[in-house]
């Protein structure tokens, strides 16, 4: 598989599997709680949750850097180049908001299903 990175977006790979590692305890003690049968739907629920929370708070506490500063040589006017933080050309916040919402929207189905 080819991972297609800019800046810091191959972050996003490690914040999700720190998160998964994080979010076992949590679905364990949710499922002991419940006595819910479909533990799995549980913790991938949770898991991607928490890796939309980590992984936005992550970058909202370390932003990227300001942008370059280049003046052209032919014309002379000023250049600013951003600092693009992107995994799979979207943004990394898309990526949190991303894995937020595939979380809830498991967690919610996991949930009602168990209700039913």
């Amino acid at each position: 598989m080819i991972w297609i990175w800019k800046g810091r977006g191959w972050l996003v790979v490690i914040l999700a599997l720190v998160s998964l590692a994080a979010s076992m305890p949590c679905a364990d003690m949710f499922v002991t709680m419940t006595n819910y049968v479909n533990e799995t739907a549980i913790q991938i629920g949770i898991a991607l949750i928490y890796a939309g929370v980590f992984i936005r708070t992550f970058f909202l506490l370390f932003p990227a850097k300001a942008p370059q500063h280049f003046i052209d040589v032919e014309t002379g006017q000023d250049v600013f180049v951003p600092h693009i933080d992107s995994l799979y050309y979207l943004d990394v916040k898309y990526w949190a908001y991303g894995f937020l919402g595939i979380g809830l929207l498991t967690f919610g189905i996991a949930f009602y299903t168990a209700l039913a």
